[in-house]
Order: structure tokens, then C-alpha cells, then sequence
């Protein structure tokens, strides 16, 4: 399983980080936009794999919303689960993440270790 954070808030990322670590994952790989991200996954995607990601949705040069629209040429819902990290309380972006197929849930920051503890289950790992 290959884990990845995509955000551009430093102090989210150490928080996930570490809630991660002590929820038992797998050291996750840490990007700070979606272009960055999506330019090392594209070419190391793998259909047999399985990718977690934990996506925020603002964030400069290609936000999560181009990160999600960018993944449908390539990329397989089936393996791929996306938990959108944002602080965005608007029910409409909650509505339109929930769409995408690649969207398994939108979480509101902040993401605690309960939360990891429990897509973790869900995911069967």
C-alpha cells in the first residue's frame, strides 16, 4: 500500500504524519500541490497497487479539485481511495468530492488518529 499527502500546509502535513505513524501506516510520501504529486504517480501508477490518499483541495498550482479531474485518464477508482483533507465546511464542496469516484469521504481538518484508526478498518488493513 503506498500512502501520499497532498497539502500545502506544513503543519498539516506533520500532524498527519505523525498520526499516521501512530495509527500504523506506511511512512507516507508528502507533496505540497497536486501537479507534484500527480507528476510521480502518473508515471509509477500501477493497476495491482493500492493507493491511499489524503488530498486538500485548496492549494496552489493545481488544487485538489484538477488533482481529482487529472486522475480519470489513467488512473482506476478500484484501487485508488482519496479522503479529501480540507477545511472547508461548505456542503457543496462536500458534494462535489463525494462525486468523484476516486472519493471515499471528506474529512474537515483537523484529521485525528481516530478518524486514521477507522478508514484504516474500513480499508481492511
Amino acid at each position: 500500500m503506498t500512502v501520499i499527502v497532498i497539502d500545502d500546509d506544513p503543519v498539516t502535513v506533520t500532524l498527519l504524519e505523525r498520526f499516521l505513524d501512530i495509527c500504523d501506516y506506511p511512512q507516507p510520501e508528502t507533496y505540497r500541490q497536486g501537479k507534484e504529486a500527480l507528476d510521480v504517480l502518473r508515471p509509477q501508477y500501477r493497476p495491482s497497487a493500492h493507493y491511499v490518499i489524503f488530498l486538500d483541495l485548496n492549494m496552489p498550482v493545481m488544487d485538489g479539485w484538477e488533482f481529482l479531474d487529472s486522475l480519470h485518464p489513467f488512473a482506476s477508482a478500484e484501487n485508488m481511495q482519496i479522503y479529501v483533507v480540507t477545511s472547508s465546511v461548505d456542503e457543496r464542496d462536500r458534494k462535489q468530492a463525494l462525486a468523484s469516484p476516486f472519493v471515499r469521504d471528506y474529512l474537515v481538518k483537523p484529521v485525528l488518529p481516530e478518524t486514521l484508526t477507522a478508514i484504516k478498518k474500513n480499508l481492511g488493513i
